[in-house]
């Protein structure tokens, strides 16, 4: 369902937004709202922020997964999974955190990856999949302290664990997020290894035409401003000075 949805919205400026060929919002939310539907009011909410997840817009997210809290979190990761619920959520939090420096947002996220990581210790698959997909995510929050090998090391160990699972989305975030943050130290031809394995992931192994032409788009910025000596960054319009393994703002 999200990824028919990714496929049909035609402009990435607003990738939260679930009208297309196939769906309206505006009628979707009217019809749940009118018929006291609190479930398909909340799949909708939760697809929106999943969706704005995804295109990196992690203050729409939490907005959305705050609106949705209000029919309950019992009822979230019923409706949802845990597993799935618990990384979205964690996911949003840290996001926010790279974005914004705020570490209540990396303890909120912290909180989350413990609660995945109870379920992970019962046996389920799942958890343990999206737990190593939070590990290095958390992981690469800290990369100033990490050396070139180090961040090499920790992506390789969480995308080995997804290459052969379903998770492609998953695969395809840490691949992407990879690519900026090898491009951030000015590691051009790395950096597009990974960009190019993220494209490949969101094009052929999940579907999602939308996701793939905004990489499309942010990574040739990237890769061309590191060409001149600048990585222009796609998420925040700013321009970034490459000076050998360091950047400064």
């Amino acid at each position: 369902y999200v990824i028919n949805m990714q496929n049909d919205v035609s402009t990435w400026e607003n990738m939260s937004v679930l009208s297309g060929e196939i769906m309206n919002e505006d009628d979707y939310f009217d019809q749940a709202h009118e018929k006291k539907n609190a479930i398909f009011v909340l799949i909708g909410l939760v697809t929106k922020a999943h969706m704005a997840v995804s295109f990196n817009q992690f203050s729409v997210a939490a907005s959305l997964y705050e609106k949705s809290t209000c029919y309950g979190v019992d009822t979230l990761r019923f409706t949802f999974g845990g597993p799935y619920y618990y990384t979205e959520v964690a996911r949003v939090h840290y996001g926010q955190f790279a974005h914004t420096g705020n570490r209540r947002h990396l303890r909120k996220g912290r909180k989350y990856k413990k609660l995945l990581q109870r379920i992970a210790s019962t046996g389920c698959p799942e958890a343990s999949l999206r737990l190593s997909f939070l590990v290095a995510l958390e992981a690469t929050l800290k990369k100033r302290s990490l050396n070139d090998s180090e961040l090499r090391a920790v992506y390789a160990s969480a995308i080995n664990c997804m290459e052969d699972n379903i998770a492609c989305n998953l695969e395809g975030a840490l691949n992407e997020k990879a690519g900026f943050d090898f491009a951030q130290r000015g590691l051009r031809e790395e950096a597009k290894g990974y960009f190019d394995r993220a494209l490949h992931i969101y094009q052929h192994k999940w579907g999602a035409t939308a996701k793939y032409n905004q990489l499309q788009h942010q990574s040739e910025l990237v890769l061309s401003g590191l060409e001149r000596g600048t990585n222009v960054d796609p998420l925040c319009g700013t321009c970034i000075v490459v000076t050998n393994d360091e950047s400064t703002q």
